[in-house]
């Protein structure tokens, strides 16, 4: 664990080679199968507001984050995820926002 918090702390999406998103997908899905939904939550709740190269890497999160909750028969939690996952970004986020 310690090296996906490493990674966490030092890998640049925008300047990354590949799919850094994948390396915090695979973090999340770490904590999920060691029944540390909360933790997994936690990541999830950061790296939505990384910015990406491509915006599919953002939707993966998402995706990857709702089918968290799926799992967890979450499903009231899945569809406000989506609704927050769908919702147009405020102002601020637009401009740090590199597209």
């Amino acid at each position: 664990m310690l090296t996906f918090t490493e990674v966490m702390r030092t890998v640049d999406s925008m300047k990354a080679v590949g799919k850094p998103h994948t390396l915090w997908v695979s973090f999340s899905l770490l904590y999920e199968k060691h029944n540390g939904l909360a933790n997994a939550r936690v990541i999830f709740e950061k790296v939505v507001q990384v910015n990406y190269k491509a915006l599919d890497d953002l939707a993966s999160v998402w995706c990857e984050w709702a089918e968290i909750k799926l799992r967890d028969k979450n499903f009231g939690g899945e569809l406000e995820l989506m609704r927050q996952a769908t919702t147009e970004p405020s102002v601020e986020i637009k401009r740090r926002a590199v597209f």
